[in-house]
């Protein structure tokens, strides 16, 4: 362990730290393992293509779901401007359903009046 101050012999660390060494350690174990862990790796790497084929298919699908959430969206913002403008109109039917209200309250309170009336003419 190098402690502050201490120097470093630098032809050491670059030789602790080659990557040709490294790659020939790895080929010596690849050389090693042989074909025994070849077949997994290749029943790996099918299993790999065959997930990455799922997540195409499924990012597909969510794609054209995706669409159909925007293409609905708009349509409900279309069709709630084309209420806000017939607002209008939709306000003028309902003055006009209240007033027929108040005409047949204040004819059932006319008709209420003279039976009252004459009941008191009666007596």
């Amino acid at each position: 362990m190098l402690k502050f101050g201490q120097t470093i012999d630098l032809e050491s660390l670059d030789e602790i730290g080659s990557s040709k060494m490294v790659d020939d350690l790895n080929k010596k174990i690849g050389q090693r393992l042989g074909f025994k862990h070849k077949a997994e790796l290749a029943r790996i790497r099918r299993a790999v293509a065959k997930d990455r084929e799922h997540l195409l298919v499924s990012t597909q699908d969510n794609t054209a779901h995706l669409e159909r959430v925007a293409q609905l969206t708009h349509q409900q913002q279309v069709l709630e401007k084309e209420l806000n403008a017939g607002g209008a109109q939709v306000s003028a039917g309902d003055q006009t359903s209240a007033m027929k209200r108040e005409i047949d309250e204040r004819n059932r309170l006319v008709q209420l009046v003279k039976l009252q009336a004459k009941e008191i003419d009666a007596l």
